[in-house]
């Protein structure tokens, strides 16, 4: 009886070894399958976690949709960004005006917000490599022969509190300029008595203004870049930040891969494609 005992709880221990030895070799190889999905290198910013600012009212780069998700141009490229770094981020939504000084405050870690990397702003933040080139216009009632710079002088014409749209109006003789911390309601008032015309994105006039019968005008980027030194699309990190290489090359990857040739097609669309030439031409 004592010999059957015996040899139970050996057949059960030589049982248990080989359960234990297989379940540390699964282990190992689900560990060495992680290790590989990266080629065995950690990303630049696995760990790391960034509060991003954002102003959401300038669809399609960046909005709030029905169920409360932030989407857009912008919140792709993010997410583009986020994939590749290793990285985890959220978003905090905020007027434009704020979104420089809440990132030189350090407040937040980073502006990804349709923001330009201006003379002025850098000054205060620094900015990554340019990663999309926004086009302006000249938003106004049709019929009202508002369709060109020239045609906004003596003109009230409202821009953005703390936009580069606001140094545009401002570089036009006898223009009077009305700042909004949000321009979004303000086209319900263009072509009144209160309000002539906007300066906003082209995409802007397509989500807000052409609903509402507006016109959108492009302004060349050479007269944009002469009246307000319009430069690319940046993001905007805090003074002497140590992310801003690992970004501009995390950028230049994903113009290499394509990746930011999807991200236009999907949210800015053919109809901005063929703005651009409008947008380049040689004044």
């Amino acid at each position: 009886m004592k010999r059957k005992l015996t040899l139970i709880m050996v057949v059960v221990l030589v049982i248990g070894l080989i359960m234990v030895g297989c379940s540390s070799l699964g282990s190992k190889a689900a560990n060495s399958g992680t290790e590989n999905s990266d080629n065995g290198n950690k990303l630049p910013l696995s760990g790391r976690h960034f509060v991003i600012g954002v102003n959401a009212e300038c669809a399609p780069y960046e909005s709030i949709d029905a169920k409360g998700n932030f989407v857009g141009f912008d919140i792709d490229f993010a997410d583009a960004l986020s994939k590749k770094l290793g990285f985890t981020h959220e978003w905090k939504d905020m007027e434009f005006f704020g979104l420089i000084g809440e990132v030189q405050g350090k407040k937040i870690d980073m502006v990804i917000s349709c923001l330009s990397g201006t003379e002025e702003r850098k000054k205060k933040v620094d900015f990554s490599t340019g990663y999309n080139y926004s086009i302006s216009c000249i938003i106004s009632k049709p019929g009202s022969g508002i369709e060109t710079v020239d045609d906004l002088k003596g003109k009230k014409v409202g821009a953005a509190a703390g936009s580069n749209f606001e140094a545009l109006i401002k570089a036009v003789p006898g223009t009077k300029l009305i700042s909004y911390d949000s321009t979004v309601p303000a086209v319900s008032i263009v072509g009144t008595p209160e309000l002539d015309a906007l300066i906003e994105l082209s995409t802007f006039g397509e989500h807000y203004a052409a609903p509402a019968g507006l016109e959108a005008h492009v302004i060349p980027k050479t007269i944009a870049e002469e009246l307000a030194g319009e430069r690319p699309l940046a993001i905007a990190f805090p003074k002497g930040s140590d992310l801003v290489p690992i970004f501009d090359q995390a950028i230049a990857e994903l113009e290499e891969e394509g990746v930011m040739n999807e991200i236009c097609a999907k949210w800015l669309g053919q109809d901005y494609v063929d703005k651009l030439p409008i947008f380049y031409e040689k004044e």
